[in-house]
């Protein structure tokens, strides 16, 4: 545990982002553009529909 530097974020591999619309689009046969638009719709979920306070 100490020589493991986990609480050295130079140490953490590089953060990836995962495209939700590719996967989608590419088992669905859809295109770029189906793809960007699956992409929109994640992200749009995630800022306004994942929490409510209210």
């Amino acid at each position: 545990m100490l020589r493991s530097h986990l609480w050295e974020p130079e140490h953490w591999p590089e953060a990836k982002r995962i495209s939700f619309g590719k996967i989608f689009a590419a088992r669905t046969g859809g295109g770029e553009d189906q793809a960007a638009k699956i992409d929109a719709f994640v992200e749009t979920g995630y800022t306004t529909n994942l929490w409510s306070n209210g």
